[in-house]
């Protein structure tokens, strides 16, 4: 027999401190009882590790699922792609052919093609061909943009805003 303490085989056990019962003192346990504790540690250890195997599991499943969701949205933000050529770029184009503009071939190709395939494109294009061409949206003054261009290219290789006049008219 191996002489072990009680309090350490049964913690819910309360001993009293008297001097013939002192809890330091060691007494010997029955046949087994030893290996049921090694027998019910291990289980407890098993158990830990299958669950925390199975937390681990499903936090990286979770994971997956939600990256694959975010990168599916991600990569859809620009719209479908019919004809190739995306909802945002159409949208972005529209503007242009609907004040008149005129865009390289292939590209009037593509515009038509995802036309005639997306109903939501088609619908802001029969949108803004109904409004007045006063209300049309037209493209920004290249000028203005030239100047916009340039400060922030001097802006940002100065590290000051410099001070350029604003022409009214191009005259020598």
């Amino acid at each position: 027999m191996v002489p072990l303490l009680l309090s350490e085989l049964f913690p819910m056990v309360s001993r009293t401190n008297s001097p013939e019962n002192k809890p330091e003192q060691w007494e010997p346990v029955p046949p087994g009882t030893l290996a049921g504790i090694a027998r019910r540690h291990r289980a407890r250890d098993r158990n830990r590790q299958v669950f925390g195997a199975i937390g681990r599991c499903a936090v990286l499943a979770l994971g997956i699922g939600l990256g694959w969701t975010i990168s599916g949205r991600i990569g859809n933000l620009a719209g479908p792609n019919f004809g190739g050529i995306t909802c945002q770029e159409v949208q972005s184009l529209l503007p242009t052919m609907t004040a008149g503009g005129q865009l390289p071939p292939e590209q009037a190709a593509k515009v038509e093609a995802h036309l005639k395939l997306c109903p939501e494109c088609r619908r802001m294009r029969e949108a803004m061909m109904s409004k007045p061409v006063s209300v049309r949206p037209h493209a920004p003054d290249p000028r203005k943009q030239a100047r916009g261009t340039l400060l922030a290219t001097l802006t940002t290789h100065t590290g000051a805003r410099p001070h350029i006049a604003e022409r009214t008219a191009w005259s020598d």
